[in-house]
């Protein structure tokens, strides 16, 4: 059967679909930095607790700030989410019918694994040894989550699969005979942990710069907060060359045609491949040598190329199906500047949130 058969047709966009790129590579780019810290220091959490390492409050501050990292990554994911509908709808909702039992059962799973960080938080002092259990089900679950996406995407970049629903129209398949689903899975896995371990260094590094300025912090505390910049920039270290290597094999999985965009056969794809590199490296150097600041500083350009790359990635896959181009234009430009509008509003409001929670949790937690 033909795979071209199987695509709907596409809806008309309002406004020039740059736009709608820009949009949707921004807002993911922030819904990955705030969702890799989330799950990251969740199994950072987990992997102490199972080695039974309670040296300081570390643990403690991450159940404290859990939750509020699971809320703020569910609300900011909301916005990729509808620019990749708007861009790719035809496709993901194609997709998501094939894996609709896995696909909704995030819901479910999401509000559990919500609820369970809830308790690690606020019953941890009397949790005890039951305290694994729940920062144990919040792992798991957002590990789940992490994986129906995986297939979810992988699946909707591949419609010469979509055939497989004639023979299972249960709603229960999965994209497992994509050779880049488990590299690609694992290092987002990987990816995750290193930015997770870079938060909690950045965390304490910013609660040391900002009690410079008040009255001396008992020594103690200074000592815990030195020894978590190390736990922090150990992991981060530890699990960026980890990733490193599973990069390598998602890149190897991919199809020849698409790795030759990155190595040669595409200036833009060569480019960025080329500036990701001695950045991860000068990263890691900064990391080594203790310099907090300026590895959250890099993180932020070497991430910005990594979605450059994944979206370069999705085009080629779909090239032969889909391009972004070819999507009809009504040129309505007033909903565009309302949109802007809020935009700008909704961020003024979060961003002063952040700066009230943020006071708050330095001169507490």
């Amino acid at each position: 059967m033909d795979a071209g058969m199987l695509i709907p047709n596409t809806s008309p966009i309002q406004v020039n679909v740059n736009f709608f790129t820009v949009l949707l590579l921004v807002t993911f780019l922030i819904h990955l930095w705030i969702m890799n810290v989330m799950l990251g220091t969740g199994i950072i959490a987990l992997i102490r607790h199972l080695k039974k390492d309670q040296q300081t409050d570390l643990s403690q501050t991450i159940a404290a700030n859990l939750p509020f990292t699971i809320a703020f990554t569910i609300n900011v994911g909301v916005a990729p989410l509808l620019f990749l509908q708007v861009l790719y709808g035809h496709l993901m909702y194609s997709s998501s019918i094939l894996m609709a039992v896995y696909w909704l059962s995030v819901i479910g799973v999401l509000i559990l694994a919500y609820y369970s960080a809830y308790i690690y938080d606020f019953k941890y002092d009397i949790l005890s040894e039951k305290r694994i259990f729940f920062i144990g089900f919040t792992v798991v679950g957002l590990l789940w989550i992490a994986f129906v996406f995986t297939n979810n995407m992988t699946l909707m970049l591949s419609p010469d699969k979509w055939a497989m629903y004639f023979e299972n129209r249960s709603g229960l398949c999965l994209n497992l005979t994509e050779q880049t689903l488990i590299p690609r899975f694992l290092h987002f896995i990987a990816a995750s942990v290193a930015i997770g371990g870079l938060a909690i260094a950045l965390y304490r590094q910013i609660q040391k710069d900002y009690d410079k300025t008040d009255e001396p912090v008992d020594k103690n505390k200074i000592s815990q907060w030195d020894q978590d910049i190390q736990t922090g920039l150990g992991w981060f270290i530890g699990a960026t060359l980890i990733q490193m290597s599973i990069g390598i094999w998602y890149f190897m999985s991919l199809p020849e045609t698409i790795r030759g965009l990155f190595i040669g056969n595409n200036i833009y794809g060569t480019t960025i491949f080329a500036l990701v590199i001695p950045l991860i490296i000068i990263m890691l150097v900064c990391g080594v040598r203790n310099n907090v600041w300026m590895s959250a500083v890099l993180m932020v350009p070497i991430t910005l190329l990594m979605v450059l790359m994944r979206h370069l990635v999705r085009s080629a896959y779909l090239d032969s199906y889909f391009r972004l181009q070819d999507l009809p234009v009504t040129g309505q430009y007033s909903p565009l500047i309302l949109f802007i509008l809020a935009l700008l509003a909704a961020i003024a409001a979060i961003v002063y949130m952040i700066r009230l929670v943020l006071s708050n949790r330095l001169e507490t937690v």
